[in-house]
C-alpha cells in the first residue's frame, strides 16, 4: 500500500494470505523485513502458525531474513507469479478496497487511521459473496457483534411431514 501523504511515517501493512479468512492490518513505519517480521510474527501469536504463507514479490519477502523466518516457523513460503496479481485476488482485492478507504478519508480531511478499525469492522462483518457469510463468521463461528443493523430471516414452518408451507 502507498503510503498515505497525510501521515508520512506510517502506512498500513496487511499480512499477506491466501484465502485468509480475516485480514489483519498494521500500521508500520516501512515495508523493510525488519519491520514487517515482528508483525507476522504477532499475527501467528495470535492466530497460528498456517502451513504456507503466499507473498507477492516485495523487497521483506525477498531475502535471506525471510526465508530464515520460514523456516524456524516451520511454513512453506510461496510467492505468486510476478506481474499477475490476479495469482493473488483476493488479497488485492482487499487492498483495492482498504486504498479506497484511505483515499476517501484523506478526501474528507479524516484521520485515516481511526477510520482504519470502522472500515475493518465493516468489512469483516459483511457477507461475502463465495461463501455468504462474514469473515469474522468463518473465523469464530458466531456472528461479530457490532452497530450494524442485522436481518435475522424468519423461521421456515414445516407441516408434520416435513414439507416447508407457504
Amino acid at each position: 500500500l502507498e503510503e498515505p501523504s497525510s501521515s508520512p511515517s506510517s502506512l498500513p501493512c496487511v499480512p499477506p494470505s491466501h484465502r485468509c479468512v480475516q485480514n489483519t492490518t498494521h500500521i508500520i513505519s516501512s515495508t523493510d523485513a525488519r519491520r514487517v517480521l515482528p508483525v507476522l510474527r504477532a499475527v501467528f501469536a495470535q492466530f497460528g502458525i498456517p502451513e504456507q504463507v503466499r507473498t507477492d514479490n516485495g523487497p521483506p519477502f525477498q531475502g535471506a531474513e525471510f526465508a530464515n523466518f520460514a523456516e524456524e516457523l516451520g511454513f512453506r513460503h510461496h510467492r505468486v507469479t510476478p506481474l499477475w496479481p490476479q495469482a493473488n485476488g483476493e488479497v488485492e482485492r482487499f487492498m483495492r478496497t482498504l486504498k479506497k478507504q484511505v483515499h476517501t478519508s484523506q478526501l474528507e480531511n479524516s484521520d485515516w487511521k481511526s477510520e482504519l478499525d470502522t472500515f475493518l469492522m465493516s468489512y469483516r462483518s459483511t457477507p461475502q459473496g463465495t461463501t455468504k457469510r462474514t469473515p469474522y463468521e468463518l473465523l469464530f463461528g458466531r456472528p461479530m457483534r457490532n452497530l450494524l443493523p442485522q436481518y435475522v430471516p424468519p423461521l421456515e414452518a414445516t407441516n408434520k411431514s416435513g414439507i416447508r408451507s407457504t
